[in-house]
């Protein structure tokens, strides 16, 4: 039945989409006369009668939800192109079948005339499987613990089905070598990519380094987040897939469920994290299961850890009688444990630019993420007080806990530690030409403001040189972000500076070198090299900790001493 209506009646049906007045149940629901009456009241009665003859023969298909996103497509003059977006916003939704958010879909589809399609085929798979999806939500026992049978069934489903439709969407985006060959920028973005995800494998290091801050707050999280971690590494080493099995038993989660933790704004989505933007490395023969191992490891982490910090802080919100209903106090306890497992809210003003960033830094969601630990959020305009002090309960017990390990340190061994917040080893447990960081970088901000302020202070105030030299403010600012670069970030500095970080003239081969060497492997043979002055119980002592996350650098004495005049 070719028909369709004239723009000013398809406006109509788009506006009463949009308001919620027609939905798709609304319309099955009805007998024929009614559906034929309720048209005709804003078409009138010829297009009115057509409409709903339209209708009704899309409503004999088997699949009458499809049925019903192609009578909308053709009675308001929908290009049939249509691929991209509809993808992208099928992939986004974590119950794609709840009535509400389902209508919301099909208002989009009807408002976007959109310019990308979809085959049958295709389209055939995204529904068969979206309905496995509500057929396993109808069978979760609610009252099932999390975990349980049914709940992980249905968060298979779920994942099988961001798996096709991100699947779809990769290959609806993919570029020939012509269109990367002319493209300077995505081809440094995918270099960049490739080379982060290389450098930060081949460790369980999210737990030691993001998650430390939760390991201090919720130990019993943190605990849970990392024995699974091994168990990951485990199936992954074995060739299996066990980040889907993570999401699974996330995604069925009853905060999960009721929509908790999308009003949150968690980071648990089908995105992986900025340490690992490409999964190139793991088609490397041989050494790719290794890569995957650690990828999986670290992205199966990261979403676990998130939603049961997410939960701890959610049943303690209940027991202090605060409204965890309110969409902006759901949103608030979000940005917090994002923030707290490294996962930062840029300014909205960065966001546009956030793919540019992290091919600049190494990972900018997480240096955002330690601002605002360090601050408790006390800047962030959408974060209510009651949270922000929830917040600087936690930045007292990392205080408490890190100031603590110092002072042990302390009394072993009184050269081991500084308390001068602005030495470079100040945050580390510096043991012979080993210096072991127990904040997991978060010192390296404590130190670029004690220094920042030191030099104003002198410069402004008192008007004397200060101890770091002719080194200025800006030049602190410069080496402080240069060592936050990511590896081709690095490279350029190194290029444009004409010297490595500790003052060394950069050459080709050790360019490309830190661009393909994991951290984990550099800092094995530094501390190889270190052999003959580490007992042997040490270095593996060492070389688990560095494994898991708590970095350990071995320097050379001359290095260990200051690189540079100025630099304690």
């Amino acid at each position: 039945m070719a028909y369709c209506l004239i723009k000013s009646l398809a406006s109509e049906v788009i506006k009463r989409l949009k308001s919620g007045e027609i939905t798709p149940e609304r319309l099955m629901e009805m007998t024929s006369a009614e559906r034929r009456s309720f048209f005709t009241e804003f078409l009138g009665e010829e297009h009115g009668k057509n409409t709903n003859a339209l209708l009704e023969s899309k409503l004999i298909l088997k699949n009458q939800q499809a049925g019903i996103v192609n009578w909308a497509k053709t009675i308001t003059g929908l290009k049939p192109e249509y691929k991209r977006d509809i993808l992208s916003r099928v992939e986004k939704m974590d119950r794609v079948l709840n009535p509400a958010e389902y209508d919301s879909f099909l208002n989009d589809l009807a408002e976007k005339r959109l310019g990308f399609s979809v085959t049958e085929v295709e389209a055939n798979k995204i529904f068969e499987s979206s309905q496995e999806v509500r057929r396993t939500d109808t069978l979760v026992d609610r009252a099932s613990k999390d975990g349980s049978v049914s709940r992980l069934d249905y968060g298979i489903a779920l994942v099988n089905f961001q798996n096709l439709t991100r699947d779809l969407r990769i290959a609806s985006e993919k570029k020939t070598v012509g269109e990367v060959a002319t493209n300077p920028l995505y081809m440094l973005s995918e270099v960049s990519g490739l080379s982060k995800s290389i450098v930060t494998s081949l460790d369980n290091s999210y737990p030691g380094r993001q998650g430390w801050k939760v390991l201090i707050d919720d130990p019993k999280s943190w605990a849970k987040t990392y024995s699974k971690s091994w168990v990951d590494i485990k199936s992954a080493l074995k060739g299996g897939d066990p980040i889907d099995m993570a999401k699974a038993e996330v995604y069925s989660r009853e905060n999960a469920m009721n929509g908790t933790y999308r009003r949150m704004k968690l980071d648990i989505g089908i995105e992986g994290e900025e340490a690992y933007p490409s999964a190139l490395p793991e088609k490397i023969p041989v050494l790719g299961r290794l890569f995957k191992a650690s990828e999986q490891a670290f992205n199966g982490a990261a979403i676990r850890l998130r939603a049961s910090y997410a939960d701890t802080l959610l049943k303690e919100a209940q027991k202090s009688g605060v409204d965890i209903t309110d969409t902006a106090m759901l949103e608030g306890y979000g940005i917090v444990v994002n923030s707290m497992t490294g996962r930062g809210r840029l300014p909205s003003m960065l966001e546009p630019a956030a793919g540019v960033l992290n091919s600049a830094f190494f990972s900018i969601r997480n240096l955002k993420a330690q601002f605002d630990v360090l601050t408790a959020h006390v800047t962030d305009k959408k974060v209510p007080w009651v949270i922000k002090r929830r917040a600087a309960k936690a930045l007292a017990k990392i205080i408490i806990a890190q100031s603590t390990i110092q002072f042990i340190s302390k009394m072993i061994n009184p050269d081991s530690v500084t308390f001068d917040t602005s030495d470079k080893d100040y945050g580390n447990i510096v043991i012979g030409n080993h210096h072991i960081d127990t904040t997991a970088g978060q010192a390296g901000m404590m130190r670029l403001v004690s220094r920042l302020t030191e030099k104003l202070w002198e410069t402004y105030v008192k008007g004397d040189a200060t101890e770091y030299g002719s080194r200025t403010a800006g030049e602190i600012l410069e080496d402080y972000f240069a060592n936050k670069a990511s590896p081709i970030g690095r490279v350029l500095i190194d290029v444009l500076r004409e010297r490595t970080f500790d003052y060394k003239k950069p050459t080709i081969g050790g360019e490309v070198l830190g661009l393909v060497t994991p951290i984990g492997v550099s800092n094995s043979l530094d501390l190889w090299k270190d052999r003959e002055n580490t007992p042997a119980m040490a270095s593996f002592l060492y070389e688990f900790l560095d494994f898991s996350g708590v970095s350990v650098n071995t320097y050379e004495p001359s290095k260990s001493a200051g690189a540079y005049k100025g630099f304690k």
